[in-house]
């Protein structure tokens, strides 16, 4: 047996206190009664009461008072099984880890941006399950579908720009992945939604196969671009900036109808990110619009609350209380 509030128990030293009370409380009648009347004809007119009887109610009250505190101390005994589920829904954040996501046309770059917009709306998610896809020339899964958020963030903090050793950006690949992903995560049911964060330069794959693919599952894919449409240079991680062959410096732009595209064409949406970070609200609007369906199913071992019985123990001698008189018979 333990109990959840030992503390509560303090209350029980009110108990002691409430005896001195009534003991002076039956003295000081006394004292009055006596004052005016003889001890005779006191005793004669006091006939009808019983003394006996009033102390018994008193200590049913006290009996009762001790019993409450202890219910409310939480006694608990024993194992209570229940179960746990919780309801939300599988997003799978899609990350581009190319070069150009280095370019500081976004403060201080695309990539830290995006990273930063992840955090953001992981904040304001409770029970929804969270994955994590990178890309550049290919596409990785770097988190499985999870509502164990630190460990997403451990696995996110991971990745980094250059993480896949093929260069390029493969959307298609990485659109494909995020739906293996959903699909590997739910019961193969793929249900859920993908968030792709990236400048939207599609160098490789077929945007229109990316788009079929996600339509023909349902799967809405929410883009966010990253980048202006002027662009700015591809900072080289060697120093200075990328060149071409030619020895021209590589100028990165946001390609936003790419993007719009993608968005569209899978029920999703097109959100530009700027300054003020507008975008991170809208996503969340977009996905409460969503159905939630249960993610997680378990049981969960507790102790059992005792609380019933001491509870039950105190309106007995409640209800006594209040049916015991004080006359005699």
């Amino acid at each position: 047996m333990t109990l959840a509030q030992p503390h509560v128990l303090i209350l029980l030293a009110v108990l002691p206190v409430l005896v001195l009370l009534y003991l002076a409380a039956d003295r000081a009648f006394q004292a009055r009664l006596h004052r005016f009347l003889s001890r005779r004809l006191s005793s004669r007119m006091t006939r009808c009461f019983s003394l006996g009887r009033l102390r018994f109610k008193r200590i049913l009250l006290l009996a009762a008072l001790a019993l409450l505190i202890l219910a409310a101390a939480r006694p608990q005994a024993g194992e209570a099984i229940r179960m746990v589920r919780k309801r939300g829904m599988n997003i799978v954040f899609v990350l581009d880890t190319s070069r150009s996501m280095a370019t500081p046309d976004v403060a201080p770059n695309r990539y830290a941006r995006a990273m930063h917009d992840i955090e953001k709306i992981l904040e304001h998610l409770g029970t929804d399950r969270v994955g994590l896809v990178t890309f550049a020339g290919e596409a990785f899964p770097q988190c499985p579908l999870t509502t164990d958020y630190a460990a997403f963030r451990i696995l996110a903090r991971a990745a980094h720009l250059g993480s896949i050793p093929l260069p390029g950006t493969n959307i298609e690949k990485a659109v494909a992945k995020a739906l293996e992903t959903l699909e590997a995560g739910s019961k193969g049911k793929g249900k859920g939604a993908v968030v792709l964060f990236t400048d939207g330069e599609n160098h490789q794959g077929d945007l229109d196969a990316a788009i079929a693919a996600a339509k023909k599952k349902s799967i809405p894919v929410f883009t966010i671009g990253f980048g202006s449409p002027a662009g700015s240079p591809v900072p080289d991680p060697r120093g200075g900036f990328k060149k071409d062959r030619e020895g021209n410096i590589v100028v990165s732009r946001l390609d936003a109808e790419t993007l719009r595209r993608l968005a569209s064409g899978t029920r999703g949406r097109f959100f530009l990110a700027d300054a003020r970070g507008t975008e991170v609200d809208a996503v969340l609007r977009a996905l409460e619009g969503f159905e939630r369906e249960e993610v997680l199913s378990r049981e969960v071992s507790s102790r059992a609350e005792r609380y019933q019985w001491p509870l039950a123990g105190a309106l007995i001698l409640l209800a006594c209380e209040f049916c015991l008189g004080v006359r005699r018979r």
